[in-house]
């Protein structure tokens, strides 16, 4: 991800410093957060500073959306901690762990199945995009040699490959002027096919890009029959097309769950492999491998020698320092587990992703389209068209740490919306009946919310947004409130609430009864809540609406409400903190559902990211230490 550079300008109060207030280490002053300090502390209170701050990223263990490990064994991670220090490219210094990394490609040679008489060459890598893009290299450089050998022009070289490919390849035909060749999915078609990817082919085709495990649903594409169309074609027009598999995450699956499948160097087109060590290699990232078929294979000069830091060593990289723990991990790996162990792992990653998707089947509102059956991973879909959609669940399923990526499929497929799992060793059948168990409570929920206005964007990973639809224009608002019972939830930060100053202002007239009565501040967040006043408390005393998304979780009966809705961008400032405008929402037209408030003697703690109008706070009495806010006496 690129980062840029923040505008000290730009920051206001607190936003330009952390403040610890580590009292017992002697911090009691701010940091500058982006900037160096400018003097050291004592090395507890920089691993407390910064050990805090990592508490707000997600559990590893419930992120069923990637495919990177998440749990690795103590002894392994203790091999990795006394490797920290170790340069991969130096081998010279570290000759061992460089026979470490040796003994890694010869096993992945033979475990995928190359031939005796070919002498298969390979290295590690910083993961397998890397691989990949050294396997796109080779590919070009080979079909470069042959037309200039052929007299022919070297100047518009493509790859062939399914429009699924991971972005690493996109990356690839981008920064390395090759022309992609996407092959589109469409209907039920989710991958490349062999009558399909012969269509993209010519003479300037470099390669065809054959994927073990989609990133999208998991499936393998069929390498063999790939193969066999390339035959035909090479018989037709005489056009001599290789193949790369990028096995990220089958090269680790199939050898050991289909071992009799014809994916490898079994298959005589396949001229390179590579996979993700992080991935079902099961090490922690980042390790990659690429394993080509023969010397021939791989252009000569493609590798450089370098004599600088001891020794000459020949490499083949698009980067040159990196760690040398991560070999080390996999190489652990191989020992400890062997074939047996591996199948093991990978069979009872199989098990759980199989019981899981069926369960997940027999629910009744999904359509699975993979199972689990090629690599541990499916994808599922909404059956139909309903008030609620794959974005919305995925993000409802945040409220207790599980993160399923929603997403759409690429070019003729994008109104197919889905969700996916990764199922990673450490993810147990107690942990899959526990999302289960979350899926039936939010789906509890949005059967009890007829009126829910669903997302079509979004999906769980990167930004957190709110958990609900997205912001209606002031103009809309205005209809709603009319209407309290279509009014939906929203966040608290509402980009869209602006630039219609007419509409605000009718929108502060429709919601006029409502008065505000009390206000507590969100230092954190520059949050205003506001709370319904007594005199209308008293007079509705409503009970908690019934909410499925709340069983087993402490009810409370209330007579006043705290909830927010704003109605305006422009900021109050008090205290160097900005305070937007809100007004309140008609209580009885919302339901209760789990508050990120805790009411400490009456008054309300927020300590939540973000407060959305369906948080409702439930309060005896508006409390007498908050701040106040004018209002009109009746």
């Amino acid at each position: 991800m690129l980062h840029k550079k923040v505008k000290a300008s730009s920051l206001k109060g607190s936003e330009g410093s952390i403040t610890p207030l580590y009292s017992r280490h002697a911090l009691t002053g701010n940091v500058t957060r982006y900037d160096f300090p400018e003097t050291e502390m004592l090395p507890q209170t920089a691993y407390n500073l910064v050990h805090d701050e990592l508490m707000l990223d997600g559990n590893a263990r419930l992120n069923l959306a990637t495919f990177v490990t998440t749990w690795m064994e103590p002894e392994a991670r203790d091999l990795m901690a006394e490797t920290f220090d170790k340069n991969m490219i130096d081998k010279d210094e570290y000759p061992q762990t460089a026979e470490l990394e040796l003994r890694c490609v010869n096993m992945l040679a033979r475990l995928w199945n190359s031939p005796d008489h070919e002498e298969a060459v390979g290295c590690s890598t910083i993961g397998s995009s890397e691989a990949a893009m050294l396997g796109g290299l080779a590919l070009k450089w080979k079909w470069r040699e042959r037309m200039k050998a052929a007299n022919k022009a070297t100047d518009r070289p493509n790859l062939v490959m399914g429009i699924n490919v991971q972005v690493c390849w996109d990356k690839f035909c981008r920064y390395f002027d090759v022309e992609p060749r996407l092959v589109p999915v469409e209907g039920t078609r989710y991958h490349l096919t062999a009558e399909e990817a012969i269509k993209y082919c010519d003479e300037n085709t470099i390669g065809v890009v054959a994927i073990m495990g989609s990133t999208f649903d998991g499936s393998y594409e069929p390498v063999k029959e790939i193969n066999d169309a390339l035959d035909v074609l090479q018989t037709e027009k005489g056009w001599d097309i290789p193949i790369h598999v990028d096995g990220a995450s089958g090269g680790f699956i199939a050898p050991f769950l289909q071992p009799d499948l014809l994916w490898d160097f079994r298959v005589p087109r396949v001229k390179s492999i590579n996979t993700s060590g992080h991935k079902f290699g099961l090490v922690y990232p980042g390790v990659g491998w690429i394993i080509w078929r023969d010397q021939d294979a791989l252009a000569e000069d493609l590798i450089f020698t370098v004599n600088y830091l001891g020794g000459e060593m020949p490499t083949f990289a698009l980067n040159f320092s990196r760690p040398g723990s991560q070999v080390v991990a996999q190489y652990y790996n191989f020992l400890r587990l062997g074939k047996d162990g591996y199948r093991r792992v990978q069979q009872s990653c199989q098990d759980v992703a199989l019981y899981l998707s069926g369960e997940i089947a027999r629910l009744g509102p999904f359509e699975l389209l993979t199972e689990g059956r090629d690599i541990p991973v499916f994808a599922f879909k909404i059956k139909e068209s309903t008030h609620y959609t794959v974005f919305d669940l995925s993000e409802r399923l945040r409220d207790r740490g599980w993160i399923l990526p929603a997403y759409t499929f690429p070019q003729n497929l994008e109104d197919l919306a889905v969700l996916r799992v990764v199922v990673k060793d450490g993810f147990s059948h107690d942990m899959a009946n526990m999302l289960l168990d979350d899926l039936r409570r939010h789906l509890r929920f949005f059967a009890s919310q007829p009126g829910y206005t669903p997302t079509s964007t979004g999906g769980g990973t990167g930004q957190h947004r709110s958990c609900f639809n997205a912001v209606p224009s002031p103009s809309e608002w205005i209809r709603r409130a009319k209407n309290p019972c279509l009014l939906p939830a929203t966040s608290l930060s509402s980009p869209r609430l602006s630039g219609d100053a007419a509409a605000v202002d009718a929108m502060k007239d429709h919601l006029e009864p409502l008065r505000l009565s009390s206000a507590a501040r969100c230092a954190s967040r520059g949050i205003l809540v506001v709370g319904l006043p007594r005199r209308l408390a008293r007079r509705w005393s409503p009970p908690v609406p019934k909410n499925p998304a709340c069983d087993g979780l402490p009810r409370v009966w209330m007579r006043s409400w705290l909830c927010a809705l704003p109605f305006s961008t422009s900021p109050i400032t008090r205290s160097g903190i900005n305070l937007g405008h809100f007004w309140l929402l008609d209580c009885l037209q919302l339901f209760h559902t789990p508050p990120p408030v805790s009411l400490w003697g009456h008054t309300a703690c927020l300590y939540a990211h973000t407060l959305t109008c369906n948080d409702i706070v439930p309060s005896r009495r508006p409390s007498r230490r908050i701040v106040a806010l004018p209002r009109k006496r009746s």
